[in-house]
């Protein structure tokens, strides 16, 4: 059973997707590990996990339950998430507020070897900004190749003030064939808002 939390009822149906990927046993060196990390009048928290190898592991965004019924506010509740050392998972808001966001994740890592127990070859993380007034943005990586790599969404960290969710919200693609440039886009540009998107770019072994 997977669950997905709101924070109020509401009399509209939602409907939510998700993706599960079971590994076969021996690929994760250790249990997923789970938590939540409430932004309670910060802007930046952490929480503490079993120390992992950041070079094989990557954190996961599973969502966000905004506590406020400020909706209006992007930059009081949307969060991304980032592994920040080995035993630090990382939230981040752009404006502070008591009763803001919770911000869901999922730390796994893969077993040590070379390729990682012959699975994965690399993990990266990535930020990418879209400016004020744009509506893309770019960022580049160590080269990998496009198809067999999977591009995980950490998250937005928007500065918007305002209820205009078609500025604040953003994709990520690839940018080009090269295996380098990652691309963030929203629908429509902001003069006065920027946006930054979390990004961790996981690289599995060729089957060929």
């Amino acid at each position: 059973t997977v669950r997905f939390d709101w924070e109020l009822a509401s009399a509209n149906t939602r409907t939510d997707y998700c993706t599960v990927i079971e590994f076969k046993n021996g690929v994760l060196n250790q249990a997923a590990q789970r938590g939540i990390i409430a932004q309670n009048s910060t802007t930046t928290k952490t929480a503490t996990i079993r120390s992992v190898n950041p070079s094989n592991a990557f954190c996961n965004f599973t969502g966000i339950k905004s506590i406020s019924a400020r909706f209006g506010r992007p930059d009081e509740f949307f969060n991304n998430v980032s592994l920040t050392d080995s035993v630090t998972v990382t939230a981040s808001q752009v404006t502070a507020l008591a009763t803001s966001a919770n911000a869901y994740y999922e730390v796994l890592e893969f077993a040590s070897g070379s390729p990682v127990n012959g699975i994965m070859k690399s993990v990266q993380r990535c930020t990418i900004t879209i400016a004020a007034g744009a509506t893309s943005g770019t960022n580049t990586i160590n080269k990998v190749n496009q198809a067999n790599t999977l591009l995980i969404f950490n998250g937005i960290n928007d500065a918007n003030t305002a209820s205009i969710l078609d500025s604040t919200w953003a994709g990520v693609s690839w940018n080009a064939s090269d295996g380098i440039t990652l691309k963030a886009t929203r629908n429509t540009s902001d003069a006065s808002f920027s946006c930054i998107v979390e990004v961790a770019v996981v690289e599995f072994v060729s089957s060929a």
